[in-house]
């Protein structure tokens, strides 16, 4: 399956842009609030082939819907979970791709890379797109873009499409905004176009075509149609009260976990089912943040005021939509420490990766069924600053944005899982 896979560049989530949701006035008015559905109308699913169900969502929904539960229980002295420390050894790799912005991962292990250029000309930029083989370890093809083609973001393609690559700047002469399409085909030619519509950038949700257009979420498969609105207040000059909508994660090949992005603040996350068409926000879910992954039939997420970090991890049912707590980090965190979350597709584990100014760097391995970490992988290097963003590549590797002495690179990290039979494969 092909889906999207890091999608904003221009703003990255590692940068602490949201502040406590409780200071903004959620307007009455607002689309979406609730359990309130949006429906689709005349939009019918189809797929171009037929995809296996995934176990963990063979179980049935329950005939009742308790409340649900979003406060944590109440405060007792937390255990100190003795897990075993484990030395990274060859458990990580560089990749030394010079780009100034992030890495998209395609599928074939092809990695996507902007990376800017000097012109010499004041405020006229030029990018080069770098494609880097996992499995050979190089650089195969370099794409470079026209000048004053400022990349905003970049999608995976499909079929003889390899990527699908956004302009959408402010052009302080014309005083508008101009927005353009890259598309970058397989033989690494390219075709620019101008003036685009939501058809002409999206990615895949098991053949489905969505594309994330100004504040909405479309379906693309025919003719555009919102399937997931975002909202905007009249008379709100700087869009406080804006919500505009992202894909995060499959649940299975007809739903998916959307976010609902705020000025300043989270107001939650919710689920679009393809099959009737509607789309539900989750009660109570604002201040989380998912993390991806589905374990158990379950949307993992950490209650926050940033964009994904924290200490308390919920659950939410992919069913009745009930959120309860699920756990709080076990070991206290030194001043100026923070952690962030993230969850392979499969749902098996979760990292958490600590970081922060003067801190070390550790990356625990967390049981998604009990909440015990594992193993604490205490070797991390210390001289790696992690832009705090990691995409997985396979079930036991994720790779991680950041400079080393300065110099922009992916850190490639990847669990010892011959240690872990619980782990493995199947």
């Amino acid at each position: 399956m092909k889906h999207k896979l890091i999608l904003s560049l221009a703003l990255s989530a590692a940068i602490l842009s949201a502040c406590n949701g409780d200071t903004v006035q959620e307007p009455s008015s607002a689309e979406g609030e609730g359990t309130e559905s949006y429906t689709t109308g005349s939009y019918q699913l189809h797929f171009s082939e037929s995809l296996a169900e995934r176990e963990e969502e063979t179980g049935e929904a329950s005939e009742t819907e308790p409340e649900a539960e979003t406060t944590a229980p109440e405060e007792t002295e937390a255990e100190q979970t003795e897990a075993a420390s484990v030395p990274m050894d060859a458990l990580y790799r560089y990749i030394d791709l010079d780009f100034s912005l992030r890495a998209v991962f395609l599928d074939d292990d092809l990695i996507c890379a902007p990376r800017s250029n000097d012109t010499g000309i004041p405020l006229v930029c030029q990018y080069d797109l770098d494609f880097y083989d996992l499995k050979e370890d190089r650089i195969v093809n370099t794409v470079s873009l026209p000048e004053n083609f400022d990349v905003t973001e970049i999608c995976a393609g499909s079929g003889n499409v390899l990527a699908r690559v956004l302009k959408d700047t402010y052009d302080h002469q014309a005083d508008k905004f101009v927005t353009s399409v890259a598309v970058i085909y397989d033989d690494f030619s390219f075709d620019i176009i101008d003036e685009p519509t939501a058809k002409d950038f999206y990615f895949e949700h098991y053949g489905h075509k969505i594309s994330e257009w100004d504040i909405d979420l479309l379906c693309v498969d025919g003719e555009p149609e919102v399937i997931v609105p975002g909202y905007r207040q009249e008379g709100d000059e700087f869009g406080h009260h804006t919500k505009s909508q992202t894909y995060m994660f499959p649940i299975d090949e007809d739903r998916f976990v959307y976010r609902t992005r705020g000025n300043e603040w989270l107001p939650g996350f919710g689920i679009y089912d393809f099959k009737t068409g509607t789309a539900k926000n989750v009660p109570d879910s604002q201040d989380l943040f998912p993390i991806g992954g589905i374990h158990d039939g379950k949307i993992y997420s950490v209650k926050t005021w940033w964009d994904g970090f924290g200490t308390e991890l919920y659950v939410t049912d992919t069913e009745t939509l009930e959120t309860s707590f699920f756990m709080d980090f076990p070991l206290e965190l030194e001043f100026n420490a923070w952690l962030g979350y993230f969850m392979p597709e499969n749902g098996k584990y979760i990292l958490a990766l600590k970081d922060g100014y003067k801190v070390d760097n550790t990356i625990y391995l967390i049981d998604s069924d009990t909440g015990e970490i594992l193993k604490t992988y205490d070797d991390v290097p210390k001289d790696f600053n992690f832009y705090s963003i990691g995409t997985f590549i396979d079930d036991y590797s994720i790779a991680f944005s950041g400079t080393l002495d300065t110099e922009s690179k992916l850190l490639v990290f990847s669990l010892d899982e011959l240690h872990f039979p619980i782990l493995s494969i199947g």
